[in-house]
């Protein structure tokens, strides 16, 4: 009975415990006692029955077999349905030795009966053995197949054909019918011999040695049927060579214990088959109750995954009010706060103008100082703007030349002419906001130009194709950046040199580096003291991602055209 997946733990208490006493029960390490025991059992009463009086009869045998053949047939139709949703060679094999084994059965209990002494032409005295004697070796020879297929797939992926086995198992159980209905029968029985009917040496030899290969390999034991299996070998090894061997007219004491056994046998593999599929329900229920157990997770999962997701619209929304704060601020910075600023330095200038006379030298060098300072102050401010501005307000993305943008900068830049500024190799179209990309070509460029710190140099501008980006460089000859400063240049405000000494808000670079990360980019700088600086931006491809500009602009040097 498969049970609920929300068994109680009431339910899981007697599921362990059974698993227990199952391993306790049917354990390898328990093998060789068991077996033991059934051997010495089987020889005692083999013993005792042979010197014991009197005989059965052929009601006793037919009952006997009747109960052989429903069993073989109920574990050769079970070992046929684990096959379907195993696909293992041992159940395939088992499947067709007991239907098989079950319809000799079945024709071996039927020929007992007088009512079909007329449809064979041998007598039952000769009958009756050998059909039990087809039934044995048949399901013998099926054991030690099972036992080399069940070996060969420890190693080896075996394929078996379904097909062949169900046909060569059709056709030798089809042949022994019609050597029985066809062919008259030897004697069976030997009696002046010290065993009655050797002829079951054969397929006791073959049970011996399907049990002998199985147990070897005991270690390989998964499985409840496999261990019963080796019982029900043992058994059959035992009834052919101790009992039936001896046997020495129809259903003498030892004719009837072999068929005893026989029914003892096929039920050790139909009690290992039934538990083997109780496990299985046992297995399926378990994997129900995780998979409840993993499905509740999973909806807990969904359920913070929700409100976390909600969080982030809300921290989102959040985000976007604060930006348009900042936008606000920014417009107050640039309005409210400039208008005093410009009425400061254009006040000092008045006075540096008006009162230049009466003023001495340190006056005047003062007054011009807080002009310097104030106009300072007014491009910071300009500088906030354009940083909090950088990257928000995007335009729509269009197709572009960068060959020819690049030209556009270096012409609008107008370095000196001593200063060789150029592109090196083609650049590639790509799909950008023109004036976000042309303000990181642009501070890039004059960056470089800027930090050259001599009247001689060069910058170079190139790309490659770096997989799924193009990795765009601008390339100078100026006194490179040490190690300590890579990241520090990227900040806000940030220069390596006093502003005393060199003119310079310090946002540029921090502005290419936030128009090119939201944009989904990355920035790089590759510098030594001595060696010159490279900085370096990757922009995603898109569609056109192949299309390389086709205008050539190998040099643009101060004013000239591009």
């Amino acid at each position: 009975m498969l049970l609920a997946a929300d068994s109680t733990p009431k339910d899981d208490g007697c599921q362990k415990r059974f698993c227990v006493m199952s391993a306790r029960l049917c354990g390898p390490a328990s093998l060789w006692l068991r077996h033991a025991a059934v051997t010495v059992s089987v020889a005692a009463l083999a013993i005792v029955l042979r010197t014991a009086p009197g005989s059965g009869s052929a009601q006793f045998h037919t009952l006997t077999e009747a109960i052989a053949t429903v069993i073989a047939a109920v574990v050769g139709t079970l070992a046929i349905l684990r096959y379907r949703s195993r696909q293992d060679g041992l159940h395939l094999m088992l499947g067709t030795g007991f239907l098989g084994t079950a319809l000799l059965d079945g024709y071996h209990t039927i020929v007992t009966s007088d009512a079909f002494d007329q449809f064979f032409p041998s007598a039952a005295e000769a009958l009756i053995p050998w059909s039990w004697w087809a039934s044995r070796l048949f399901l013998a020879v099926s054991m030690v197949l099972a036992c080399w297929v069940w070996r060969r797939e420890a190693t080896a992926a075996t394929w078996i054909s379904e097909r062949l086995v169900y046909t060569l198992g059709g056709l030798l159980t089809v042949l022994f019918f019609l050597v029985f209905a066809l062919l008259p029968l030897p004697p069976a029985y030997f009696r002046t011999l010290p065993f009655g009917r050797p002829e079951e040496f054969i397929p006791g030899a073959l049970f011996g040695a399907a049990y002998v290969g199985f147990v070897r390999r005991r270690d390989r034991f998964r499985d409840p049927m496999e261990l019963s299996l080796t019982d029900s070998l043992l058994i059959a090894t035992l009834a052919q060579l101790l009992v039936m061997a001896r046997s020495f007219a129809l259903f003498d004491a030892m004719f009837d214990l072999a068929h005893l056994l026989k029914i003892a046998g096929y039920g050790a593999v139909l009690v290992g088959m039934l538990a083997s599929i109780h496990r299985l329900f046992l297995q399926h229920e378990q994997a129900a109750r995780q998979l409840a157990t993993k499905n509740a997770e999973l909806s807990r999962a969904n359920r913070l995954l929700a409100r976390r997701a909600e969080e982030l619209k809300e921290a989102n929304a959040l985000l976007q009010r604060r930006n348009e704060e900042l936008d606000q601020f920014a417009y107050i910075v640039s309005h409210d706060l400039k208008a005093p600023l410009r009425a400061i330095i254009s006040l000092a200038t008045w006075l540096n103008e008006d009162y230049a006379q009466t003023l001495d030298a340190d006056g005047r060098e003062k007054l011009q100082l807080m002009v310097d300072r104030a106009q300072r102050l007014s491009r910071m401010i300009d500088a906030i703007l354009r940083y909090s501005r950088a990257g928000r307000t995007r335009g729509t993305p269009e197709r572009i030349d960068t060959a020819d943008l690049v030209a556009e900068v270096i012409a609008s830049l107008a370095p000196a002419e001593t200063i060789d500024v150029r592109i090196e190799g083609a650049l590639p179209v790509v799909t950008y906001d023109r004036t976000q990309l042309r303000q990181v070509f642009q501070n890039l460029i004059d960056n470089a130009v800027k930090h050259l710190h001599r009247p001689h140099g060069s910058v170079l501008v190139s790309c490659r194709d770096a997989g799924d980006h193009w990795r765009f460089e601008v390339r100078d000859t100026g006194p490179g950046i040490a190690p300590e400063h890579r990241e520090r240049i990227f900040r806000l405000f940030e220069t390596l040199r006093a502003r005393d000494e060199f003119e310079s808000t310090g946002v540029g670079l921090a502005i290419v580096k936030r128009i090119v990360e939201r944009n989904g980019g990355k920035v790089f700088v590759e510098s030594a003291p001595g060696r010159g600086s490279c900085f370096a931006f990757v922009v995603p491809k898109d569609d056109g991602a192949a299309e390389m500009s086709h205008t050539t602009v190998e040099t643009v040097r101060a004013g000239a055209p591009t």
